[in-house]
C-alpha cells in the first residue's frame, strides 16, 4: 500500500510596492466663488475666508461646495458641503442727536 502526502510547495513571493507622488488640489466650488477661497496654511491643511461681506439681515447662512481631486490614474474626485453661519455684528451703531447727554 501506498500512501501519499498532499503537500503544498511554496514559491517565494515577491511584492512590489510602487509609491506615487499624487497631488490633491482643493478648491472652492463655482457657485462659491464669488464668497471664499481656501488658503493653504500647512501642506494639505487649509482655512475657508470670505472674499466678501456678509449681513446676517440678509443671509444667516451661506453654503459653501468644496471640491477635492487628485492627479491619480484614474484621477478621483469628491464634493462636500459646508454650511457657514452668519453671525450678527453692530452694523448699525446707535446715533445720538445731541453730543453730550446729561
Amino acid at each position: 500500500m501506498t500512501s501519499s502526502a498532499n503537500t503544498e510547495l511554496q514559491q517565494p513571493s515577491t511584492c512590489l510596492l510602487l509609491l506615487l507622488s499624487i497631488r490633491i488640489v482643493y478648491s472652492v466650488g463655482e457657485s462659491s466663488e464669488e464668497d471664499f477661497t481656501l488658503v493653504e496654511i500647512y501642506e494639505g491643511e487649509y482655512t475657508l475666508e470670505t472674499v466678501r461681506q456678509f449681513d446676517r439681515e440678509v443671509d444667516d447662512r451661506v453654503d459653501v461646495a468644496i471640491q477635492c481631486h487628485d492627479s491619480g490614474v484614474p484621477a478621483r474626485s469628491t464634493t462636500r458641503n459646508v454650511t457657514v453661519t452668519v453671525r450678527d455684528v453692530n452694523d448699525h451703531a446707535p446715533q445720538f442727536s445731541q453730543v453730550r447727554l446729561i
